[in-house]
């Protein structure tokens, strides 16, 4: 059972970690969500396409700004305890260094359960989600995406309109369909309308011509018509299956893949991000418990301890460029992300032999008088 002081400062630590993960979350997904304004709305698409968009985001930014929310929420509390003077009370009361960090140790271990949890599930979830409404977005072709004067790419065709009416109709369109390799087609019509059905999407056209060339025969032909249908989702089919990136695969895909042509490049780089969804949230002990450190240590003071607040932020920057150096230098050399652990595991050890032993208050020995 956890004692009153503990609860208190596990409290104090939890309410800060939220804050300063809801804070950095929101303003980094804020500027995110801007570069897909054009992506999204502009091409037409409702506003709740684009809030689904930037949703699949979230678990992705948590993963990365956890570990600092919970680095820093230790520091600011701490500091303030420190500042209130209620370390100097718990010190009194007989508690020892180590028991003091307690309650961030408990916070450290709640955060990676979470970012276990985002990083063997949510994570890989919300990416296939993400490259899939991305594809959609990038292939789905309607009157809302046409503009004027613009060539809009549609699998293996490309198509540009002159004029587009209020009431969706074309004018002035041009159509370059390169979905068959044997055959370049080229289409001209005088007006036009996108019909966006469940099962298919099609162009219908009036009044134009409709130009074949034949590549392995080397003839031409060229038919006018009053009306024709270009089906656009016989493209859909022909195209290629999508390439699963490695930020879209569980973990048991990323140490065990099951691809066909696997090279040895590939397969470093599906181990390297199997690693770092495992090595980051342990990142977490070891940088709160070096910010701890350089915080505890030394007598009370008025003055406050922003240099070790500042000496505490570069060690623990420095401690998070190395583990990442490590696991982007383990997608070229083999064994080199174990690096990573062994760093966390020593930083670790000898933060909580210096915060038991170094830092604890020395006692003042005072020559004894001489008579």
């Amino acid at each position: 059972m956890m004692s009153l002081w503990t609860r208190y400062v596990l409290r104090q630590l939890v309410i800060s970690t939220f804050f300063i993960t809801l804070i950095l979350t929101f303003s980094i997904w804020l500027t995110q969500s801007l570069r897909f304004i054009d992506f999204v709305l502009l091409r037409g698409f409702p506003l709740t396409t684009f809030f689904k968009f930037i949703f699949f985001l979230i678990p992705d930014l948590l993963g990365i700004l956890l570990p600092v929310a919970t680095f820093i929420g230790a520091i600011y509390t701490y500091n303030k305890l420190y500042s209130d003077s209620e370390l100097i009370t718990l010190r009194a009361s007989g508690l020892s260094n180590l028991q003091i960090i307690r309650p961030a140790l408990l916070l450290s271990t709640i955060v990676i359960v979470i970012l276990y949890a985002i990083n063997f599930y949510f994570l890989p979830v919300s990416f296939q989600k993400f490259k899939a409404m991305e594809a959609e977005i990038r292939t789905k072709v309607g009157t809302h995406m046409i503009h004027p004067g613009e060539f809009i790419p549609v699998k293996n065709v490309m198509l540009f309109v002159d004029r587009k009416n209020p009431d969706g109709s074309l004018e002035g369109i041009l159509i370059q369909d390169d979905s068959n390799p044997e055959k370049k087609v080229t289409v001209m019509a005088e007006r036009g309308v996108i019909l966006d059905q469940e099962t298919s999407l099609k162009v219908v056209l009036l009044n134009g011509t409709r130009q074949e060339f034949d590549l392995v025969q080397q003839k031409p032909s060229l038919l006018a018509f009053k009306q024709y249908t270009l089906d656009l989702s016989i493209a859909d089919k022909s195209e290629e299956k999508r390439e699963i990136k490695p930020y879209e695969r569980f973990i048991d895909e990323l140490l065990n893949p099951s691809d066909e042509n696997l090279d040895e490049h590939l397969a470093l780089k599906l181990k390297a991000e199997a690693h770092q969804r495992i090595i980051v949230p342990l990142t977490i002990v070891a940088i709160v418990m070096t910010g701890l450190c350089f915080l505890l240590q030394g007598d009370y003071t008025r003055r406050g301890r922003s240099m070790r607040i500042t000496r505490a932020i570069i060690a623990c920057l420095t401690i998070e460029l190395i583990v990442y150096g490590t696991l982007n230098l383990g997608q070229r050399l083999k064994g080199v992300t174990y690096l990573g652990y062994i760093l966390i595991i020593l930083i670790s050890i000898l933060c909580m032999f210096l915060i038991d032993y170094r830092i604890k208050p020395q006692k003042q020995n005072h020559p004894k008088e001489k008579t």
